[in-house]
């Protein structure tokens, strides 16, 4: 007996520490939990659909890259505006490599979501498994991926993909730039040889007037050098050259010799002025070149001018007629997101269609699920009507089916889906825009038409 009362009372013992372990482990997957940042199994669930649905988005955005770099290498425009083609395309193909990765990333980090919370007996992997087990389609009808290993491999794919689209941009900007080399080495060569022509024109010009500006020599100096020489030869000549030797009178010889030497002395300034009249002439011809040139050139700079002014005027109209378009669109006032809070009492335990939160805010001032499109994709995903977004018989049997919208005052959807707000910040967006290039087109005509007035002053 004494022993059996041993035995008991060693097992109450046992049993206690038994307890006491229990216990602290008990306490220790509470606090595990609690350190543990596990989400919510729907709202994990949707935060990877949407994921989904966005890198199909940038699979679809690599192929359209694709055409684009294909159009690029036939292009005709200029290469200032391929270069700049090419500089766009670049940035595009880094941004969407960026997106890719980030995506990526932020997918396995979700579906390890999964297993955490199947661990923590939060939800249990057939429950999971039987949601991703869905049918799940693009917006082209196509099925979409939601599989880890496909989304890592189509990944893989789109990433190898764009390297090699970054190489084709860097090769065909690398043949850009040479072509342009080329152009610019032809262009300095040509501007070599008519340098050249022009020099030497200029040269041959200034020898010609450095000839004709040369004085000539004076007649009677010649003469009296000739004299002087001739004297020295012959000094016996001056005696049979002696005027009483002459047949001529003196009187008439001395006059003989002056008329002669008055007569030299004329024709000698009237072929200066001929000279000079000549050099006149030879220098009005460059000034008057000059002149027909700068004329020229002014025309045809104004005939440019005129012509960016009538694109621009059109320009300005097209700004104008889509101004006067988006203004008629309709419109309406933005979401009040986050500032839907709830105030009746009979609502306070309202839950959010797309968050779930209770009693925080209406269904339309969700503030994490701002997206139209991605709120309809919720709402068809979990079978929900359209109008009250619950669960009901649908059509006329909705209590939410005879209410109008708050943005639009249509009756088929429930204000929360209505895509008017979304519609009205684009064309805000797109007003703006258009009011800026109409502010700066107009600009740019005010500053043409200056430039055209100082030519033709």
């Amino acid at each position: 007996m004494e022993n059996l009362r041993r035995r008991l009372r060693d097992t109450e013992e046992e049993l206690a520490h038994v307890r006491r372990e229990l216990d602290q482990k008990t306490q220790e997957l509470r606090d595990l939990r609690r350190a543990l940042p596990l989400p919510n199994p729907e709202r994990l669930y949707h935060n990877i659909m949407d994921l989904c649905y966005e890198f199909h988005a940038c699979t679809t955005r690599a192929s359209d890259l694709d055409n684009r770099i294909k159009s690029l290498r036939h292009s005709a425009n200029n290469n200032d505006n391929r270069l700049h083609d090419v500089t766009l395309l670049e940035l595009s193909v880094e941004k969407l490599r960026i997106e890719i990765l980030i995506i990526r990333s932020q997918l396995r980090t979700l579906f390890t979501g999964p297993a955490l919370l199947c661990a923590a007996k939060i939800i249990t992997m057939d429950i999971w498994r039987t949601w991703m087990d869905r049918p799940h389609r693009n917006e082209e009808g196509n099925p979409l991926s939601v599989q880890p290993e496909e989304i890592e491999t189509v990944a893989s794919d789109q990433l190898q993909q764009l390297d090699r689209n970054r190489q084709v941009l860097v090769e065909i900007r690398a043949s850009m730039m040479e072509t342009e080399k080329q152009d610019t080495r032809e262009f300095q060569n040509q501007m070599r040889t008519a340098m050249a022509k022009l020099q030497s024109s200029l040269d041959a010009a200034l020898g010609n007037l450095e000839k004709r500006e040369a004085p000539p020599a004076n007649p009677r100096e010649d003469n009296a050098m000739e004299d002087f020489e001739e004297a020295k030869r012959a000094p016996g000549q001056a005696d049979r050259t002696s005027p009483r030797n002459s047949p001529v009178p003196e009187g008439m010889a001395m006059h003989d010799q002056e008329r002669g030497a008055i007569q030299e002395n004329v024709e000698y300034l009237e072929e200066l002025e001929e000279e000079e009249g000549e050099v006149g002439e030879e220098e009005e011809v460059p000034q008057e070149v000059e002149q027909e040139r700068i004329r020229q050139q002014n025309a045809i700079a104004r005939q440019e001018i005129e012509g960016d002014i009538r694109q621009l005027q059109q320009a300005r109209t097209n700004f104008l007629q889509i101004i006067d378009e988006l203004r008629r669109l309709p419109t309406c006032p933005p979401r009040r997101l986050g500032y839907g809070a709830v105030r009746s009492d009979t609502e306070r335990f309202m839950r959010c269609a797309f968050c779930r939160a209770s009693g925080k805010h209406y269904s339309d001032s969700c503030d994490e699920f701002p997206s139209v499109y991605v709120r309809r994709r919720m709402i068809e995903d979990r079978g929900k009507c359209v109008e009250c977004l619950e669960l009901c018989r649908r059509d006329k049997s909705c209590k939410k089916y005879y209410e109008r919208c708050y943005h639009c005052g249509k009756y088929d959807h429930h204000s929360a889906l209505c895509e008017l707000p979304d519609r009205s910040d684009e064309i805000a967006e797109q007003l703006a825009h258009a009011r800026r290039g109409l502010a700066q087109t107009t600009d740019r005509i005010n500053q043409l038409e200056r430039d055209l007035q100082r030519l033709q002053d």
